[in-house]
């Protein structure tokens, strides 16, 4: 999943040809495709702070390293890129967490979803254990309290402590990082790639 950004900058295409000749046309496109390139990965940085200033959490930080830039042009001429998670990245199965809307998730194995929950949950928001097959967890036991299924531990006074809720599915809402991200950083890309062109043009 990921989001284009597309950028407009000034070009004198006449000057160009003057100063730079019949190599214009190729050194124009490198001038702007480098400036594209640094202006991805400062719109990289911009959506990954914006994750973490809403509290997007992984274990591994997969998801957040996997938030790059990458080519979203039809041709060599277009200021036009991706910013988000590749397909290809493992971590795309979280990318929603990064777009807006709602997804429904359901188990890809077994019956149930394991959501930690309770004591679980370290301050930060990160799960402590991945699974109630945690090799730590042997001792734990399902408990069913009504209609929802729990696993946990007794603590040493016997009360059960719940450290996962399994559910059959869960409603998933994403944070909006991406839009957000982009917009602020759409500015100074321009400026970027802008100053690519404008280097080039002045060059003595």
């Amino acid at each position: 999943m990921a989001e284009t950004v597309k950028l407009q900058v000034r070009v004198d295409v006449g000057a160009a040809a003057l100063k730079l000749g019949e190599a214009a046309g190729p050194m124009l496109i490198a001038a702007l495709q480098g400036g594209l390139l640094e202006g991805g990965q400062y719109a990289v940085g911009e959506a990954v702070m914006e994750a973490r200033e809403k509290k997007i959490q992984s274990r591994t930080g997969s998801l957040l390293g996997s938030i790059s830039s990458f080519d979203g042009a039809e041709s060599e001429s277009d200021l036009e890129l991706k910013v988000g998670v590749p397909v290809e990245s493992p971590a795309s199965r979280y990318a929603y967490l990064l777009e807006e809307g709602v997804k429904t998730i359901t188990p890809v194995k077994g019956q149930y979803l394991t959501i930690p929950i309770g004591a679980n949950m370290t301050p930060a928001g990160v799960p402590r254990y991945s699974s109630p097959r945690d090799p730590e967890l042997e001792e734990g036991f399902f408990l069913r309290v009504g209609q929802a299924l729990y696993y946990g531990l007794s603590n040493a006074k016997g009360v059960f402590n719940p450290l996962f809720q399994l559910v059959r599915r869960s409603t998933v809402k994403g944070r909006n990082v991406l839009g957000p991200a982009l917009e602020r950083a759409r500015p100074t890309m321009v400026e970027i790639v802008q100053e690519r062109v404008d280097a080039l043009l002045n060059a003595e």
